[in-house]
């Protein structure tokens, strides 16, 4: 379908707050600036956090913990996105809190370090240390929760689809469900939807591939870095993958999710039609965007609900 109403009010109302067209600015600036999305982000639920820092082979990894009162369904650990360079805990911070709050679940949202002054893998290996933190300490971060749970959001998705080959490449933890949301898996970006530059004027492929050079450098990022290039995909979690007709990334999150069910992985993906790259972050100004929450929350509850194949 065509580019929808509210994705073209999307970009219009990201041009004039300044926060499209950034990358290639220098980091530190882009960091500044991307605050102001939160004005797109609309209002999100009251729920009691916690800031903490989980203790990590680097000294510590600061975490932001949402508890939404309740016996907790789950314990999900949440990488935010912005191109593995930029994004944080107080971005994301709506997110989670309406994550949290349709999920019926602890979310633990990890500020993971950013390339490229810390290059790849670091902020890798701090998300693998929360999750390992989580699933040890499950029973005090989240009395009762059945399900341990990653999701990420872009680069973020990137991260919970390594976490979950880490996993079970090491034996555990056990992950029950990972969440994809417009996830980076591959790093090619020679997929038909990044060569023919969908949402191209939201985010390009050259945006993508400046912002893979800054995390992985010169370096091949092997599976630990594009997780679609692992030729085995037996025995991951349930997943589920939430995709963007106008994205960039649109062709190798989906090619994944068949790849998974290929595999026999309960999983389930959803095309949103006419939707942007990140749609569901801008609650402000997207009705689709609650849609994507309501499944994600749903499949956290129930992930017995993702159908395979």
């Amino acid at each position: 379908m065509p580019l929808h109403p509210q994705s073209e009010e999307l970009v219009e109302r990201a041009a004039a707050l300044g926060v499209s067209d950034v990358v290639g600015l220098a980091w530190e600036e882009i960091r500044v600036l991307e605050l102001r999305e939160l004005e797109l982000k609309g209002e999100a639920p009251a729920v009691a956090s916690e800031d903490l820092v989980v203790p990590a082979a680097h000294g510590g990894v600061p975490v932001r913990v949402y508890r939404p009162g309740g016996r907790a369904t789950a314990l999900v650990v949440y990488f935010h996105g912005g191109g593995w360079c930029a994004g944080s805990v107080a971005l994301s911070d709506p997110d989670c809190r309406v994550l949290a709050t349709r999920a019926e679940a602890v979310v633990v949202s990890v500020d993971y370090r950013l390339a490229p002054e810390h290059p790849f893998p670091a902020g890798l290996d701090d998300c693998w240390e929360v999750v390992d933190w989580a699933a040890r300490n499950r029973e005090e971060i989240a009395p009762g929760a059945a399900r341990l749970v990653t999701a990420g959001s872009s680069a973020g998705g990137n991260l919970a689809a390594v976490v979950a080959l880490r996993a079970r490449a090491a034996g555990g933890p056990e992950i029950d469900l990972q969440v994809l949301l417009c996830p980076a898996l591959d790093l090619s970006f020679d997929y038909p939807s990044c060569v023919e530059d969908l949402g191209g004027f939201w985010l390009g492929c050259g945006d993508m591939r400046a912002l893979a050079a800054a995390y992985v450098g010169d370096r091949d990022p092997g599976v630990w870095g594009a997780p679609a290039r692992e030729p085995d995909l037996c025995g991951l979690p349930a997943t589920l993958i939430v995709t963007a007709e106008y994205d960039v990334l649109r062709d190798e999150a989906e090619q994944f999710g068949e790849r998974l069910a290929a595999a026999d992985v309960p999983v389930r993906t959803v095309r949103f039609p006419g939707m942007l790259h990140g749609f569901y972050e801008y609650r402000a100004v997207v009705d689709a965007a609650d849609e994507v929450w309501d499944l994600a929350g749903g499949a956290i509850r129930d992930p017995y609900s993702i159908d395979p194949g």
